[in-house]
């Protein structure tokens, strides 16, 4: 209850009712239809979004539920949950994750909490596809039994759609397997199937494999081949060693044959035998001896080849052999039988498969050769008591006074176990420079040294009597440091040709020496003027004296010329090494602690070598690789490294005003951003940043946090569909040091190496290898977009032919299979010659690489290295890069090209927004330490258009109105709203303002407000055939690389959109109007255009023969366009052609206005009527709706009149023509200049106040009651018109109406004022006036005078004079009426009710109003 007073005495009070309903939201459709976004990956999925509407005053929180049939669910939906804000809207995003046998149905529940559940049903339409295979048949030939022979399929896409297939049998031929079995074929992409044969029996097959394509057909592949059995054969009958002292050795050479066509695997089991060996003198496709299984050795021979084998006996104790060797060929488990015939039954084929030629396999038994070993080993006539003798001087051992010490002599014992005499000697002449020039010198049992070879001295020999013994001494005596071998052969009894055993010698002298860890460095590009550095550990070896280390530090070429030195050494604990072991040296090596600092002003990239030298000039050195750029294309993993430490302020140490400034100016007026380091009380100034690989990734939190939740699929989805699990500072492993070899290696590689995926770092790398992949696929080829695997498919695309195919087509008499398979083969040379507008030179892309693996190791060597050093001219900064690192994952040299083209020439050029001249660019290339002239040319070309188009699109925004000011100056944080790139769209692509952009939230505080911005953008993207593979979560989630080539995308493409020309569309109301686009296509190859027609009124526009348009080459084309009114406003639309891959060749995108005039009107229908002046005229109007959709229709009536002289005539009006109205209805919208027809008259009207165009005093004629009108589809309806006229004369009447969804149409009415009835004058009585009524006048015979009794008689004499006076109404009593009723008719329904409550419908306030 509400009191209220009137006037200080009169009270009352006012009931309110309120009605409290439960908390409620509504769906923008019950229905969601998902349909194939051109452009985008396969990964990427089917995409919409739905919007959840809060028309209430509380807020709703929510929660999506799938539900999950029998098939479970390919749908899922983002946020998952959150809140809708009182009287605000939320976009939720759904992802359809296509596969083979994903349903294309799915349902939805939304959990409204404290309301009722919504639910959502949806709708997947992959689209129809068209795949093929590239070769009509794929040829085994003939493949060798039970080993396994691949052979690759290649499916190709021709259709704008991902096709999904399935493999139907994937075994069609026993021991045939094919993988994979399902997968998906990308638009004008390839997908390849492995083909694997292993087979068990002996058949010829020829058979078809089937592919089933989801929505197409099923597509079949010839495949056919032969197994053959081997035949291999050993060219010795047998292998007689005769007897063989233990100890010694004796090899027999053999030949292994291999007779038949196919390769043959040959497996030696000698496991039982350990005193034999094999040696292979060819180079074999596997170890030659297998590891996991001591003494059995393998060995692959091709097929109709020779191998050259020896087989050693080095028996160790006596015994005697005689054995068949176990021979295993292609893993037969078989004895060694002679041949069998070919069994007669043959197996049958089970599969439901038509093959061509039936397999029937039939088992074989495979002969293996029969070779007998004989052999024996005998006792040692003369045994040894050591067969290896070492020596280790330690480094000081030169200087020192006296070198007869044991440390340097070593002897052996040599025992005549014989019963006869034996005269033993060493041939000392072939035993290499060590024993020649006296290294090694033997002691004889006397003492006494025999003289080297080089000092004239001769064997060294003796004779033993049974059970006599000798000792035979060595000395070690190396004149400089270093590792000394050698090989003394023992002979017995003379037998030079034939050694008794041999005696291993080996001395090292160690020299001081220092060793580093790790062994090369190799630092994290890093920015201009930026510090950074590496801990060096170094270890000092055999060091016997103090020796302090000084540091010689290398110059190094900057890009303009100069010499500078950027590298700088600073020893943690001092620089002296002091032994404290004595004479002998430090065994444990010293340790010494160094810093490496890098900091460059200008741009490097180098490896160099620093030189550690001790006191004697001894110089030792570390390789060390360092880059520093202003590129954040280069820096990127330092600032992934340090985005907690550092961050990006003005000039000066000023920090950038971000979104606190409002004034434009400050664009322009606070210097160029730097990267610096932040100075906190944990960070003081000048802290120098480690760049070392196990340095800790931290990431400052973003303001608006990702969803909690994402309604999961239960189909495989993408990396970027969910939320990634990423370790948090608990879980992330500490470095500690390891000084085996494998962590040396692992840490000297550095930044080269590709972090853990697990960590922080490693999602960051990963996410900039994503978009990596996603620009190389999109603007990477000469041909236009092609999908690409990074790294995988740059790594394998070196050459466009394999030794396979050129095999291939030598054998075979049409070759052009292969030519087709290179034409649609990319490799990274066509990369970098598209990028850089030019081939690398030297590289025979068109030539197969080599079938011999060290030959095509070395081929690809050489390419790489050829490659870099193209890359290098470009401008690439890959000094950490070797050729040998490409063998593995690359990471920088993908991207190098990515800014090429955005340069300031092309940057003057680029067609500004509304007038507004770009700013201008800093010339100076070193102004930034972080950002290149590419990269600020972006943030210019960023912060000009937000800064100019903010206030145009949110100016009356109801989330938030215009969103603050703000200065770009990174690719991550300033992007997460979505509203710049919002603002960039708006400039280029004006008519999405209204359909997608001015419903952003120019606030958002919440996780799913940055998410409903960030679909609003990627949903526009989409509908403008801007096919780019970027996902909200991309956004939302920022990465600086990701979204920094989604800017140089925007870059290069926005301005393709600027409209070509004006197409004009000129008619009649609900006319169909055609106009036809012609396109040229100047090139050799076909295009391929999608057509997209976006706007406003883009439904009163037709593409009559669909959205695909394919021009031939070297032809015209003429694009049909209809448009078919609905409103008298001109209509505005845009037609979008977005070129699409059609081979090797693509369209650049075309844009035209489509702008409308609507010249004349003819009404539906027309109806005349007439009536006196100052008399009402009801005129019942039979109206149509002539459109198929229902709706409310506002009803506007515009009138015209054509005054008469006042002696106008009362008698019937002569039937007017149709005259045709131009209109002038305007809609509230700013009208567009368009040429204007000679019309006869024009009406001017507007939705609420219906000006009349005759004289400044006429009151209008034409009054409606109802407003409004709601009419079926094609339905009828009347409506009721009243006609009052206030001046004589002919008046036309156009009733229009209107509905803004709908459309508008008219009516006419022709009305005809005639002279007003008379008015009664006031009766005298008089001798000459009388008044008869009716009644009088019937009785007296005056019928002629009528009967009314307003009307006055006077009579008179003949030739006399009549003088009356007359008495004339000062008021037109009839006119006052019908101002009366026409003010009426003005008046709201609030207004009726109060003048009817007050008396006052008739007062003169009322009359007073009209006639103003």
């Amino acid at each position: 209850m509400l009191p209220y007073t009137l006037n200080g005495h009169h009270t009352g009070h006012l009931i309110v009712y309120a009605d409290v309903g439960l908390v409620a939201l509504e769906l923008s459709s019950d229905v969601m239809n998902l349909s194939a976004t051109p452009g985008l990956p396969a990964e990427a999925g089917l995409r919409d979004v739905i919007m959840l509407k809060n028309k209430r005053n509380y807020p709703a929180e929510f929660t999506w539920q799938p539900v999950l049939g029998e098939r479970g669910t390919a749908f899922s939906i983002r946020p998952a949950a959150g809140i809708v804000e009182a009287f605000q809207d939320l976009e939720c995003e759904v992802v359809f994750h296509p596969s083979y046998h994903a349903p294309e149905d799915g349902e939805f529940v939304v959990q409204v909490n404290g309301g009722e559940h919504l639910k959502l049903r949806c709708h997947a339409d992959l689209g129809p596809t068209q795949v093929m295979f590239m070769e009509r048949r794929v040829l085994f030939g003939q493949v060798p039994l039970h080993l396994t022979t691949s052979r690759t399929a290649l499916l190709h896409n021709h259709s704008q759609n991902h096709a999904f297939f399935q493999v139907v049998d994937p075994n069609p031929v026993p021991g045939l397997t094919v993988f994979p079995v399902q997968g998906v074929v990308p638009v004008g992409g390839t997908t390849e199937l492995q083909v694997y044969l292993t087979p068990s029996a002996v058949m010829k097959f020829d058979t078809r494999l089937e592919v089933d394509i989801r929505g197409w057909r099923t597509i079949e592949l010839r495949m056919g081949g032969t197994v053959e059995p081997p035949v291999v054969d050993i060219d010795v009958s047998s292998f007689h060693f005769g007897g063989i002292y233990c100890g010694s050795s004796i090899t027999l050479p053999f030949k292994l044959i291999n007779k038949g066509k196919t390769k043959a695997k040959v497996v030696f089991d000698l496991s039982r035998f350990r005193d034999f060996t094999l040696k292979f003198d060819a180079d074999v496709m596997e170890e030659s001896e297998d590891s996991l299984h001591p003494g059995t050795f393998k060995a692959t021979i091709q097929g109709l080849s020779t191998m050259k084998c020896q087989l050693e006996f080095t028996p160790t104790e006596v015994a005697s052999y005689d054995f068949i060797v176990p021979v295993n060929i292609n893993q037969t488990e078989a004895p060694t039988p002679d041949p069998t015939p070919l069994p007669p039954t043959p197996a049958p084929s089970y599969k439901s498969i038509h093959h061509i030629i039936a397999p029937r396999p039939i088992n074989v038994t495979v002969a293996t050769p029969k070779r007998r070993i004989v052999a024996t080993a005998l006792r040692q006539p003369l045994e040894m008591s050591h067969h290896n003798l070492d020596f280790t001087l330690p480094s000081g051992f030169l200087r020192l006074e006296t070198t007869g010490t044991k440390a340097q002599c070593k002897a052996t014992l040599l025992i005549n176990n014989s019963g006869k005499v034996l005269n033993w000697s060493l041939d000392s002449k072939g035993c290499g420079t060590a024993v020649e020039e006296g290294v090694f010198q033997f002691i004889s049992s006397r003492g006494v040294p025999f003289l080297s070879p080089r000092e004239g001295g001769t064997n060294v020999e003796d004779m033993l009597e049974p059970g006599q013994t000798y000792d035979l001494g060595v000395n070690f005596c190396p004149t400089t440091p270093g590792e000394y071998s050698a090989k003394v052969p023992i002979i017995l009894n003379g037998n030079i040709e034939r050694p008794y055993q041999y005696l291993h010698l080996y001395g090292v002298l160690h020299a001081p020496k220092l060793t580093f860890d790790p062994l090369a460095i190799v630092m994290t590009p890093v920015p201009l003027s930026t510090s950074t550095s590496t801990d060096l550990t170094i270890y000092a070896h055999g060091f016997t004296s103090k020796s302090v280390i000084d540091v010689e530090l290398p110059e190094v070429e900057a890009g303009d010329g100069s010499k500078v030195t950027v590298l700088d050494v600073t020893f943690l604990e001092g620089q002296t090494i002091r032994p404290i072991s004595g004479q002998h040296g430090q065994e444990t090596p010293i340790t010494l602690l160094c810093r490496i600092n890098f900091s460059s002003p200008k741009p490097v990239s180098f490896t160099k070598a620093i030189k550690f030298v001790d006191s004697n000039g001894n110089s030792f050195s570390v390789p060390v690789t360092a880059t520093a750029d202003n590129c954040l294309l280069t820096a990127y993993p330092f600032v992934a490294q340090h985005r907690m430490d550092f961050q990006i302020v003005t000039e000066q140490g000023r920090t950038l005003p971000g979104n606190q400034s409002e004034s434009k100016d400050s664009l322009n007026g606070g210097g160029e951003a730097v990267f610096i380091a932040v100075e906190s009380p944990v960070r003081p100034p000048g802290t120098h940043t480690s760049s070392s690989t196990s340095s800790r990734f931290g990431v400052t939190s973003s303001t608006y946090e990702e969803s909690e939740a994402v309604t999961e699929s239960t189909y495989p989805s993408t990396p970027r569909d969910g939320a990634v699990n990423r370790a948090t500072r608990g879980q992330e492993s500490q470095v500690t040091h390891h000084d085996h070899a494998g962590d040396i290696a692992t840490r000297s590689l550095g930044s080269a190496v590709f972090p853990n995926e697990e960590t922080e770092e490693g999602v960051f790398h990963h996410e900039v290898l994503t978009a990596v992949q996603r620009w190389i696929t999109l603007h990477g080829w000469p041909g236009g977009p092609f999908p690409v695997l990074v790294p995988d498919g740059l790594r394998s695309g070196v050459s466009k032919g394999s030794a396979a195919d050129a095999a291939q087509d030598k054998s075979s008499k049409t070759p052009a299979t292969n030519n087709q398979k290179k034409n649609y083969t990319k490799t990274i040379y066509d990369l970098l010659a598209h990028l850089s507008g030019r081939p690398v030179p030297g590289i025979p892309v068109n030539q197969a690489l080599p079938s011999d693996p060290t030959e095509r190791v070395r081929q690809l060597h050489w390419q790489h290295t050829t490659m870099m050093t193209f890359l290098r001219t470009q401008g690439a900064s890959i000094s950490h890069i070797k050729p040998e690192f490409l063998f593995e994952p690359p990471d920088y040299y993908r991207w190098v090209l990515v800014l090429a083209r955005v340069t300031p020439r092309q940057y003057k050029n680029l067609p500004t927004a509304g007038g507004v001249p770009l700013p201008s660019i800093n010339p100076d290339p070193l102004c930034s330490n972080i950002y290149c002239v590419g990269e600020r040319i972006l943030l210019s070309w960023l912060n000009h258009h937000y800064e100019n188009q903010r206030h145009k699109i949110w100016c009356n925004a109801q989330k938030g109105g215009v969103p603050a000011s703000r200065w770009v100056v990174n690719f991550d944080y300033d992007l997460l709203d979505g509203l710049v790139l919002g603002a960039i769209l708006a400039a280029h692509v004006p008519f999405l303002i209204n359909t997608h952009l001015v419903g952003m939230y120019t606030h958002p505080s919440t996780a799913e407000q940055c998410l409903h911005n960030a679909l609003k953008v990627v949903t526009a993207f989409r509908y403008i055939g801007l096919d780019y593979d970027i996902q909200a979560i991309d956004i939302t989630d920022p990465n600086p690389v990701s979204l920094l080539m989604l800017c140089v995308h925007l870059y290069q493409r926005l301005p393709q959109y600027t409209p070509k020309t004006t197409v004009e569309f000129v008619g009649t109301l609900h006319e169909t109007v055609i106009r036809q686009v012609q396109l040229s296509n100047p090139s050799n190859k076909p295009l391929v255009y999608h057509a997209i027609i976006a706007g406003q009124d883009a439904r009163d526009f037709d593409l009559p023969k669909g959205g695909i348009v394919t021009i031939p080459p070297k032809t015209k084309h003429d694009l049909k366009v209809n448009f078919t009114s609905r409103f008298l406003r001109p209509a505005q639309a845009v037609l979008v052609l977005v070129g699409r891959r059609a081979g090797a060749a693509t369209g650049t995108t075309l844009v035209f206005n489509l702008r409308t005039v609507i010249d004349n009107i003819t009404p539906d229908g027309l109806i005349q009527c007439e009536s006196p002046c100052y008399q009402l005229k009801r005129v019942d109007l039979e109206i149509f709706n002539p459109f198929k959709e229902s709706g409310e229709f506002k009803i506007v009536l515009a009138e015209t009149v054509s005054l008469t002289d006042g002696g106008g005539s009362n008698g019937p009006t002569k039937k007017n023509s149709v005259k045709r109205i131009r209109s002038k209805v305007d809609h509230g919208q700013r009208k567009v200049k368009v040429p204007s027809p000679t019309v006869a008259e024009e009406v001017s009207t507007d939705l609420d106040v219906v000006a009349n165009k005759g004289s400044s005093s006429q009151v209008t004629a034409f009054y409606v009651e109802c407003k409004s009108v709601h009419l079926e589809a094609e339905a009828g309806s009347i409506i009721s018109v009243d006609f009052l006229p206030f001046h004589l004369g002919k008046f036309q009447c156009s009733v229009l109406l209107i509905n803004e969804e709908v459309g508008e149409f008219i009516y006419g009415i022709d009305a005809t004022s005639l002279l007003p009835i008379p008015s009664a004058l006031p009766y005298v009585p008089s001798r000459h006036s009388m008044r008869i009524s009716s009644g009088a006048a019937a009785g007296t015979g005056r019928g002629m005078f009528g009967g009314d009794e307003q009307i006055i008689y006077w009579t008179c004499e003949s030739n006399t004079v009549l003088k009356e006076e007359l008495i004339v109404p000062a008021t037109n009593i009839a006119k006052e009426r019908a101002l009366v009723i026409a003010a009426q008719k003005g008046m709201s329904t609030v207004e009726l009710l109060r003048r009817h409550v007050t008396d006052t419908l008739t007062s003169s306030t009322v009359t007073a109003a009209v006639r103003s």
